[in-house]
Formats: C-alpha cells, sequence, structure tokens
C-alpha cells in the first residue's frame, strides 16, 4: 500500500509541488504524470521531498524520468531535499545524486 500525497502551488513561470508520504511502487508514475500535467508556460519545477518519509528506486527513477523529460523540454528542475539526510544519502549510495542534485 502506498501513500503519496502532494500540494502543488504554481506562479507566473514555476511550478512547486510538495511530497509527503511514500515515493514508491506506482506512485512514481502517479508523480511524473502530475508534473506532465501542469507544465503549461513553466519555466521551472520545484520538487520538495523534506516530508517524503520512504523512497524506493522506482521513486528515483520517476525523479530521473521527470528530470531528463523537462530537460528535453528546456525546464529547469530543482529537488529541495530539506534536511532530509537519509533521502540525499540514499541518492549518493545510487549514484544520482549528481543527477538529481
Amino acid at each position: 500500500m502506498t501513500n503519496l500525497t502532494y500540494t502543488s502551488s504554481k506562479t507566473a513561470q514555476s511550478l512547486n509541488l510538495y511530497l509527503s508520504g511514500n515515493l514508491i511502487h506506482i506512485d512514481g508514475l502517479k508523480l511524473y504524470r502530475c508534473v506532465l500535467d501542469r507544465l503549461d508556460n513553466v519555466k521551472h519545477v520545484v520538487i520538495d521531498l523534506a516530508q517524503l518519509k520512504k523512497i524506493d528506486l522506482t521513486g528515483l527513477n520517476a525523479l530521473m524520468v521527470c528530470q531528463s523529460h523537462l530537460s528535453g523540454e528546456n525546464i529547469e528542475m530543482q529537488i529541495n531535499l530539506g534536511g532530509n539526510y537519509k533521502l540525499e544519502e540514499l541518492m549518493k549510495t545510487a549514484s544520482v545524486d549528481h543527477y538529481l542534485m
């Protein structure tokens, strides 16, 4: 069972997503779809993971796919870990920190 929840806010050219709960299993696909559905006139996307409790490799993959898609659209993506040191360590262990952070 997964329980990813998110809120979003959009300003002139920026989309901010605030995630909480678990980014695991199918929720990675839901996150990707959420980002794609909100890209109208956006030049900058911020994904805040400070309240994320758990992430698995599927969740990391979803973030990498988002990064790849946004880069192709010339949209900057920023990830905010907000002191989530366990998540930062996981990203380093999986060797995706240089790509996502």
